[in-house]
Order: C-alpha cells, then structure tokens, then sequence
C-alpha cells in the first residue's frame, strides 16, 4: 500500500496503480504509467519503485522534487533582485539565470535547476532541487531555506519530467 493518501479518489487511484506496478504483467505496467503521464499529480512522498533501482531492473520515470512556478513569478522575483528587464517579453532568459544563480550562491548554497513538468494535465515549470534519479542528502537544511526564500507555505513535492516520463529498459 502506498505511503501517502490523498482526499481525491481520482488522484488516489492513480497512486494506487502506481504503487501496484512491481506487480503487474508487462502490457498493464505499460498501460498503468501511460495513464499516470496523461494527468500526474504532485506527489508528496515516493514509493521505493519509483526511486532509481539496483542493476538490472529498469529505470524509472524521472521526477523532480521541488516546487512549481510561473514565469511571472520568476519575472517578479528578478524585478524585486534589481535586475532591470532587457526586453518586455514574458521570457526573459537572462532574469531566469539571474534568479537561480541567487538562489544557488546565496539561498541554499545547493544545486538548482528550473525543468518542465508535467502535472494535473498541464505543463508547469519546476525549481528542482534533486530527482529520484540523484537523490540529494542535504535536502533536510536546504528545504526551509528555499521555502521562506520563495513564500512558500506547503513542503516541495514530485513533478513528472516531461522529457523523461516513461521507464527506461534498454540499460
């Protein structure tokens, strides 16, 4: 049984596949994580099957641990730094790479990344802390940091990369 419940049975049941997946014959794991991609939610805790197994097993679908943002948001957060806009665009690469750099050199002192993510059917980007690929160990001190730092109020969860969603057998 999973290690995390939810109020929405739609959601749950999707955990609930997952968590079943060691379980299943190979043309339901196919269909169980199609399903899963079409419309993820955020998770707040993994299951061990999804975490990056031993030799000879498959690899799973990558997840990003940490928390999803708009655009708008990072435009707000350079503008607040001081940084002026080259261009009214919405997507000024140089205030992203301004707002991460921030938060890498002086927030957490830890590696960040901002990643597409698929969620709840939408795509959404994500400041990544680690992946279930590359756990990181110093999540627990970097975590509050990032939170206070970004206004957050809930805890970072898992996001479905949206270039790599599906598990990998070719290794």
């Amino acid at each position: 049984m999973p290690s995390y419940t939810t109020q929405d049975p739609r959601i749950q049941a999707k955990l609930d596949l997952i968590a079943r997946y060691p379980t299943m014959p190979i043309e339901e794991r196919r269909k169980a994580f199609d399903e899963f991609r079409a419309e993820p939610p955020a998770l707040r805790a993994l299951e061990r099957i999804l975490y990056v197994p031993y030799s000879f097993e498959p690899l799973p679908l990558m997840l990003h641990y940490g928390y999803a943002t708009t655009m708008e948001r990072l435009k707000e957060v350079a503008l607040d730094l001081g940084y002026k806009l080259k261009w009214d665009v919405d997507c000024d690469h140089n205030a992203f790479v301004k707002v991460l750099s921030l938060i890498i050199r002086e927030v957490i002192d830890h590696p960040v990344a901002l990643k597409g993510a698929f969620c709840e059917g939408k795509m959404v980007l994500v400041i990544s802390l680690c992946t279930n690929w590359a756990p990181s160990p110093e999540l627990e001190e970097n975590v509050p940091k990032l939170k206070e730092y970004l206004g957050e109020t809930e805890d970072p969860k898992w996001y479905l990369d949206c270039e790599r969603w599906y598990c990998r057998y070719d290794l």
